[in-house]
C-alpha cells in the first residue's frame, strides 16, 4: 500500500490517480470486499459487480454488470414521485421510466409504474409483445391473445375476452332463382369473441332474371355447432315498406330474406335495411 504525497492511497499500485485506487495483482484477478471473513461483494476482470455472489458473471449469461443476489435494492425517496426508481436508456436523459411508491402523504402506499414519455407501455413474454397501453391511455391485446378471467369472483365463470374486431364488410347478394341485374350494398359488423352483430343495406337496383327470395352474405361463417341468437329483423324501406326476416342455419355463409307474411324480397328498387346477431364458427 503506498499513500502519495497528495493524500492518495494505492493498492497494488505505486502511482494511485485517486483517493483509492486499488489495482489487482494479474489480470484475472477480481476485488473483494470481505466482512468478518465472508464475501460481500465483488468486482470481477469483467468489471460485473456482484453483491451476494462471488460469480456476478453467471448470471444472465454475463450480460448483467450489476448483480444483487438473494437480495433487494431499497430506494428512499421522498412524497415526490419522480424519487423513485429511474430507469434511462438510448441515451435519455429525460422521459424515463419510474417504479415508485408513495406520491403525497395520504397516497404513501399506492405504488406507481410511470412511463414518462408521450409513448406507449409494451408487455412481452418469451421475447413477443403480449400487450400495451398506448400513449393515449388505451389497452391493446396482440392479435390471437385474449384476456383470461380463471378465478370465480361473484359467480363469475372461466371466459376469454378475445378478438374485438370492429369493421365494414361488402355483402353478396344472390337469388333463390335466376340472378339479379344489379344491386349496391353496404354492412358494418362488431365481433367480440365469437359473437357478431352485423348491419346491412341492400337496394337492388336492377331484378335482372331474379325470382324467389333474396340472401345477404354475411361477415363472418356461422357456427357450425350452433347458431343461437340467429335472428335478423329489417325493413324494405323504398317501395313496399314490409317488414321481413331471415333466419341462419349452422356453417353458413348467407342469410335468406323473406317478408312477414313469406313473401318475396325481390323488386325493382328495393333497399332493405337490417341487421343480425349470431355466433361465428371462429
Amino acid at each position: 500500500m503506498v499513500t502519495a504525497a497528495n493524500g492518495f492511497v494505492g493498492i497494488g499500485n505505486t502511482t494511485p490517480q485517486f483517493p483509492l485506487d486499488i489495482n489487482g495483482p494479474a489480470a484475472t484477478a477480481p476485488f473483494r470486499a470481505s466482512i468478518a471473513g465472508t464475501e460481500v461483494m465483488r468486482i470481477d476482470s469483467s468489471g460485473n459487480l456482484g453483491v451476494g455472489t462471488n460469480s456476478p458473471n453467471s448470471v444472465n449469461g454475463g450480460f448483467s454488470k450489476l448483480v444483487i443476489y438473494n437480495g433487494n435494492i431499497s430506494i428512499a425517496s421522498g412524497s415526490n414521485l419522480s424519487n423513485g426508481l429511474n430507469i434511462f436508456t438510448n441515451g435519455q436523459t429525460t422521459n424515463n421510466i419510474t417504479l415508485s411508491q408513495g406520491w403525497a402523504t395520504t397516497n404513501d402506499n399506492i405504488g406507481y409504474l410511470y412511463n414518462r414519455a408521450n409513448a406507449d407501455f409494451v408487455f412481452a413474454t418469451n421475447n413477443t409483445e403480449r400487450m400495451r397501453i398506448t400513449a393515449a391511455g388505451n389497452i391493446q391485446v396482440a392479435s390471437g391473445s385474449g384476456i383470461t378471467f380463471n378465478s370465480n369472483p361473484g359467480g363469475l365463470t372461466q371466459s376469454t375476452l378475445n378478438d374485438y374486431e370492429v369493421g365494414t364488410y361488402t355483402p353478396t347478394v344472390s337469388s333463390s332463382g335466376g340472378t339479379i341485374g344489379s344491386y349496391t350494398c353496404a354492412g358494418y359488423y362488431t365481433k367480440v369473441g365469437r359473437m357478431v352483430h352485423a348491419g346491412f343495406q341492400v337496394v337492388i337496383t336492377s331484378v335482372g332474371t331474379a325470382t324467389g327470395i333474396v340472401a345477404i352474405g354475411l361477415p363472418f361463417a356461422v357456427s357450425s355447432s350452433t347458431s343461437y341468437g340467429s335472428c335478423a329483423v329489417g325493413r324494405e324501406i323504398q317501395t313496399t315498406g314490409y317488414t321481413f326476416t331471415g333466419y341462419v342455419t349452422t356453417g353458413v355463409t348467407s342469410m335468406p330474406i323473406i317478408t312477414y307474411n313469406n313473401g318475396s324480397t325481390i323488386g325493382p328498387n328495393y333497399t332493405m335495411v337490417g341487421g343480425i346477431a349470431y355466433m361465428a364458427s371462429a
